[in-house]
């Protein structure tokens, strides 16, 4: 029954996941059609990026790993402790939020110029009023992020998972109602809107925590009871969590030198990259989060590495269908989304080239974040802490060669993004298999095995599918191009599903005989 109810609010969570990233995808498609790849289309996506990035850098992981696990155990134990770290922990994040905000605010100009030094200088001028306008956004975002904390911990999944529809809405209506967006004054309001789509979000969470009465309140008292072990975590925690926003930092750093529009470009890129892997990842990861803390609490580290074992399985069966029908179809996808308006025909090329050599890293991805989720539900930091610095590592090593040395342009910057999470996912996946007792094993072994015989199978039926289509996918419609992509995805998905259930039938018949 418990699995059951498991399965239900794992599947409800990712259909929630998947409305909000549509939402995000619709938002793309729209400043796409309005911005283009030209210049405010670069200096809004380099902008853009930087207070995210930087909160991901200095407090989303902190907040996720260090919070969660340590509330969720305060909650098993006492709830007026656990109110009152919830209440510590929310005051400490809003201080420091501000602090970041009011810097970033001030030192715009600067911080850009470092993060993306070889924009034309109407981008530059353009990108630093914009991102002035943006890091206040990174106070409502740590805010959220800590309610989030707060009812996922309670057992509240659904409304985490759908919040970002919110910001995404308050984003594509302005777009829809906007007359002109290609002016200094209207890219000011879209940031505007941009940072008050993410005070929507917060706002979202917090009035039924208030209705509940969990709401966590402001208090002078930041240094409450249980505090200090979940603050000394935070370095390392940190640490565990730069290799999504340093490698997006360096992404917009090399994509300066590659072409004018390649921020821009690459944006629109990882932004379908990002929904394909994330969808289905982190609906896995936000439910197992506070499951795996509860089990290791509990001290029954059997069932934690079986559950680990199932997700990483789960993430890796999920995402493997989803790279191979990214890396086929990249160009029919790019040009269904974003053919239209100011986006042309040689924007939509060089996205679909970028696309498809970021598809090979879909499953590393989701393996890496599975594995970081049960590092922090044991409060165990230094893996991927460590794991984390040897993708950023490889990432600035292979980017500074590919771009810098051969000259491989989007291509090899995005097979250089790519090897960051191959490396990275490895390097946790040896930590993990050496340091969690029966993670590794026949348990693991023999499923992965069954899902890279189907997806073989599945890709080559795929590739066969494809080759009666028109190869060019600009010259065809939106309509044609979303028929060339479920055809060929419904193929692959169809064969992939069969070879599974037959491997596993198999599997199943001789463990009976034995």
């Amino acid at each position: 029954m418990k699995e059951k109810r498991a399965g239900f609010t794992v599947g409800t969570m990712i259909c929630a996941t998947v409305v909000s990233k549509l939402l995000g995808m619709l938002r793309q498609i729209m400043l796409a059609k309005r911005l283009g790849g030209g210049v405010y289309a670069v200096a809004f996506s380099a902008a853009s990026k930087i207070p995210l990035s930087v909160f991901d850098i200095l407090l989303s992981a902190a907040i996720v790993a260090c919070f969660v696990p340590f509330y969720s155990d305060k909650l098993r134990r006492d709830e007026k402790n656990a109110r009152l770290f919830s209440s510590s922990f929310f005051t400490l994040t809003l201080l420091t939020s501000t602090v970041i905000a009011v810097l970033g605010a001030a030192f715009s100009r600067q911080i850009l110029s470092v993060c993306a030094p070889n924009l034309t200088e109407e981008a530059a001028v353009l990108g630093a009023k914009l991102l002035s306008v943006m890091f206040p956004m990174i106070i409502f975002t740590g805010a959220a992020y800590v309610l989030v904390g707060i009812m996922q911990s309670r057992g509240s999944f659904i409304l985490p998972a759908l919040v970002s529809s919110v910001s995404n809405l308050a984003m594509i209506i302005y777009l829809a109602a906007a007359k002109n967006a290609e002016s200094e004054k209207s890219m000011l309001v879209l940031s505007a809107i941009y940072v008050g789509s993410w005070a929507l979000q917060f706002v979202t969470l917090a009035v039924p925590l208030a209705i509940k009465k969990q709401f966590p309140k402001p208090t002078l008292r930041i240094r409450g009871k249980g505090l200090s072990p979940a603050l000394k975590m935070v370095p390392s925690v940190m640490a565990g969590a730069w290799l999504l926003p340093a490698c997006s930092l360096l992404l917009t750093f090399f994509a300066t030198f590659v072409s004018d529009s390649a921020v821009a470009e690459f944006d629109y890129s990882s932004a379908i990259w990002l929904m394909a892997s994330g969808v289905l990842t982190y609906g896995v990861c936000n439910f197992i989060l506070p499951s795996l803390s509860r089990i290791f609490s509990g001290g029954d580290e059997r069932e934690f590495s079986s559950r680990l074992t199932k997700a990483v399985t789960a993430a890796f069966a999920l995402s493997l269908p989803v790279s191979v029908g990214l890396y086929l179809l990249s160009d029919n996808i790019v040009c269904m989304l974003y053919l239209r308006g100011n986006f042309g025909a040689e924007s939509a090329v060089s996205c679909g080239e970028i696309l498809r050599y970021l598809a090979f890293s879909v499953p590393f991805f989701c393996v890496y974040e599975v594995l970081s989720r049960g590092f922090f539900a044991r409060k165990s930091a230094v893996p991927p802490m460590i794991a984390s610095l040897v993708g950023i590592g490889a990432f600035a090593i292979c980017g500074s060669v590919f771009v810098f040395g051969f000259d491989g342009g989007a291509r090899g910057l995005a097979i250089a993004y790519g090897i960051a999470y191959v490396a990275a996912s490895l390097t946790l996946f040896i930590f993990t298999s050496t340091k969690i007792r029966g993670f590794f094993g026949k348990a693991l072994l023999l499923p992965t095995a069954e899902i890279m015989a189907s997806g073989a199978l599945g890709a080559a039926f795929a590739a066969f599918l494809r080759r009666f289509f028109e190869k060019n996918a600009v010259n065809l419609s939106v309509f044609q191009n979303f028929l060339v992509c479920a055809i060929v995805f419904s193929g692959e998905c169809v064969v992939y599903l069969i070879c599974i259930s037959i491997l596993r039938g198999i599997t199943r018949n001789k463990s009976k005989e034995v």
